[in-house]
């Protein structure tokens, strides 16, 4: 069949007419401005430009595949924003009132950066709850720089969880968080919130925050915390500046001051903190070695911290018989400064068979001659018992002097085995140090 290129032009112009009027049957795209239907939408399938709000008229659920920009995404519906993949794409907000608003809003795995201007009345949460509303963020990473408060629940709950959170507030004497009524908790959650100009974090009339498992460091020109119903998970360490604490006013509200009455502007959550409370740290006796002893090991949630990683140790008088002291200070995200003390033992000796002779014995074994710093052992301990625990008929005797390495005991029981055992002794500045016990030996006494 032969066709000539005027009529492959007419067919041209056809098709075209025709595809003019043929409903879009592919994917749903979201134009800015409007209003897009419930449903779920990849970000690189919305058509929105940097400066345009997002509405929605159903429960949505946008898929992060690429990063997104808007001014608003305002909702009374659901509205649910989750990572595509290993990358967490970047939703930001950017513009004059910018902000999130969904009756229930989830994020997870997502990089979120607000930067909130609020548009007429000054205040106003970049992140705001009313009702029985809810948002619940999750292994995400969150950046607000807001000129109003921060993040607000109003009889709703946030959770957030498992997110590195950092809010700065600025030009406006704003809350950072606020819990009016509502519920808000952190769970896992690393950064600062930085009110700088008014409360950090505040709680009003019948509202709730709890802080749990966090490395979270809070800063307020008027005060870190100005609270009612403030609750600290035993997880966390709260290290506040010397001598603050939390204290009850009069009116019923709590805040961290001192007993001048002033308030301290800075506080870290933290279950990063190097303390007895929460760390398992190990310094224990040693015996004189002739170098320095370094015995300190350090366990956070039962596993052991690497030293000059994760903390720094600094030893006084380590070395000779006597009471060290060692300062341990956390670093890296470690926090915390432990000061411990361990004495460092006179060496042992090793006890000989006893000699057995009528209701005693004698005891006998070898010297300890080595000079520990500028001297020696000041001498020897024996113990004799009826019994391995010595709590039967136990009788002590001491031996002055290093050289001596024999003791005749008397005044026993005839006939009878006792256990026996040995150790030295040095008195260092008026405090008596001693060795680790001998193995024990026994000897039965002739009648």
């Amino acid at each position: 069949m032969r066709v000539t290129f005027k009529k492959i032009a007419i067919l041209a112009i056809i098709f075209a007419i025709a595809f003019a009027f043929i409903p879009d049957m592919g994917v749903s795209k979201a134009y800015a401005g409007d209003s897009i239907d419930g449903g779920t939408y990849k970000a690189s399938e919305l058509k929105i430009y940097a400066g345009e709000n997002l509405f929605c008229s159903g429960d949505i659920t946008i898929v992060m595949d690429t990063d997104l920009e808007l001014w608003t995404l305002n909702s009374d519906y659901d509205i649910t924003i989750k990572n595509s993949g290993s990358t967490k794409h970047k939703l930001t907000f950017n513009g004059k009132d910018a902000g999130i608003k969904g009756k229930n809003l989830s994020m997870d795995g997502i990089s979120l950066n607000v930067d909130h201007v609020p548009e007429g009345d000054i205040g106003g949460g970049t992140i705001a709850v009313y009702a029985t509303n809810n948002v619940k963020i999750s292994n995400s990473k969150v950046l607000i720089h807001t000129s109003g408060d921060g993040i607000i629940s109003y009889q709703g709950s946030v959770t957030i969880e498992n997110t590195e959170l950092n809010l700065y507030l600025w030009e406006y004497d704003g809350t950072g968080v606020l819990a009016a009524d509502g519920y808000i908790a952190f769970k896992n959650v690393k950064g600062t919130i930085d009110a700088e100009m008014d409360y950090c974090i505040a709680v009003d009339t019948g509202g709730e925050i709890t802080i749990s498992n966090c490395d979270l460091t809070v800063l307020g020109d008027t005060g870190c915390i100005y609270a009612g119903s403030f609750y600290i998970s035993a997880n966390n360490y709260v290290k506040t500046p010397a001598s603050y604490k939390l204290v009850e006013l009069s009116n019923g509200q709590k805040v961290i001051s001192n007993s001048k009455g002033i308030t301290a502007k800075k506080v870290v959550f933290s279950k990063k903190y190097i303390t007895d409370e929460i760390c398992t740290i190990s310094v224990p006796n040693k015996v004189f070695t002739g170098s320095r002893i370094t015995p300190v090991v350090v366990k956070w949630n039962g596993n052991k911290l690497t030293k000059d990683t994760h903390y720094t140790v600094k030893y006084t008088n380590n070395l000779n018989v006597g009471t060290a002291k060692v300062v341990i200070t956390g670093k890296g995200n470690y926090k915390g400064t432990v000061t411990k003390t361990f004495k460092i033992l006179p060496k042992g000796t090793t006890l000989l068979t006893p000699t057995p002779k009528s209701k005693g014995v004698t005891v006998k074994w070898n010297a300890q001659k080595t000079k520990m710093s500028t001297s020696y052992i000041t001498g020897y301990q024996i113990n004799l018992a009826k019994d391995s625990k010595f709590t039967k008929g136990k009788v002590v005797k001491t031996v002055t002097g290093p050289s001596v390495v024999s003791k005749s005991v008397t005044g026993l029981a005839g006939s009878t085995t006792y256990y026996v055992r040995i150790r030295t002794y040095k008195v260092v500045s008026g405090v008596t140090y001693y060795s680790p016990w001998s193995a024990l030996k026994t000897v039965k006494t002739k009648a």
